[in-house]
């Protein structure tokens, strides 16, 4: 990104993206020092698009409740479920 730019290499199901009207999200780590790494890419297409799953048809989604959230434990170095949810059952939130 240095550049302004990024190549994306081996990406399945490209062709079932609209080619307008449609927002690609792309989420990848931070590795520093690196040059290239995993992504994933979430295609957010039109509600009539044929294509693809809603969020509600998948299995996995939306994500369980969890009565703790994610905290960084600067021993370990790494996030650990030790603090109480601070939202309402059934709010989804990043923590």
């Amino acid at each position: 990104m240095n550049n302004g730019y990024m190549q994306a290499e081996g990406v399945t199901n490209l062709d079932q993206v609209p080619s307008t009207g449609a927002l690609v999200a792309i989420g990848f780590p931070r590795l520093k020092g690196g040059t290239g790494g995993f992504a994933s890419f979430t295609a957010i297409c039109p509600a009539n698009w044929p294509h693809g799953v809603r969020p509600i048809d998948a299995a996995e989604a939306p994500l369980p409740y969890n009565a703790q959230r994610l905290v960084w434990n600067e021993t370990k170095g790494v996030r650990e479920r030790t603090a109480a949810c601070d939202k309402p059952k059934g709010k989804q939130s990043m923590n």
